[in-house]
């Protein structure tokens, strides 16, 4: 199955952090697109406490060239201790779509 990209999810529980992480990856080039989903409740444990906390989730779309230092990144500028960084491959997309995304991915 042939990749054509990737959708990397992280969350933040700062509105500000969410919209700072979202703009300085497209400035950067680190994504092509960066939608921040505010309103979700997330359920994990964390140090043996079950925690329930608001957050704001990042969708942001990224070409394969683009993912290591993408998610480096986020890492590097992430509040949390363990941040979520998850990368799921595209492996169906509008061609018009990828045109742009791989437009986007350069410097």
């Amino acid at each position: 199955m042939q990749e054509f990209g990737y959708v990397v999810q992280t969350t933040v529980d700062d509105k500000v952090k969410a919209y700072e992480l979202a703009e300085h990856l497209v400035k950067n080039h680190l994504c092509a697109c960066a939608q921040v989903i505010p309103g979700i409740t997330s359920f994990y444990l964390w140090e043996h406490n079950l925690e329930r906390t608001q957050e704001y989730l990042l969708l942001l779309k990224a070409t394969e060239s683009q993912l290591t230092r993408l998610m480096s990144e986020i890492k590097s500028m992430h509040p949390y201790d363990v941040p979520e960084v998850i990368a799921n491959p595209i492996t169906h997309v509008d061609s018009d779509y990828l045109e742009w995304m791989t437009d986007n991915a350069q410097n």
